[in-house]
């Protein structure tokens, strides 16, 4: 049997988008354990002030599956790095009310 593998790429806004999609198609194409059909998709699913979210989605034979997602992940990585496509920072907003004043504070943690 065959399964789909679904991916997310949280990427910084400032990086050049349209690049980060071409790299993903292009290691897509030229993954042998990544099935062409049914055709593989690349798109943006998500979007903030800082980050865009790339979703994308591969059909993989079952029993390639691990394999083919650690391929992917590491040509990712090296493509990315390579042409300077950034993973988004992760940060952690915090919210929370001064007890004495009864305001509302935000901070941001990373």
């Amino acid at each position: 049997g065959r399964t789909q593998a679904e991916k997310q790429h949280i990427l910084s806004r400032s990086s050049d988008i349209l690049k980060a999609e071409e790299i993903i198609r292009s290691v897509i194409d030229e993954e042998p354990l990544i099935l062409a059909e049914p055709k593989p998709y690349v798109g943006i699913s998500a979007q903030d002030g800082n980050t865009v979210t790339l979703s994308v989605g591969y059909w993989v034979n079952l029993e390639n599956f691990g394999s083919a997602s650690f391929q992917y992940e590491e040509r990712i990585r090296e493509a990315f790095d390579r042409s300077g496509i950034q993973f988004a920072r992760k940060t952690l907003d915090l919210g929370y009310t001064d007890r004495q004043t009864g305001r509302e504070n935000e901070s941001e943690a990373g």
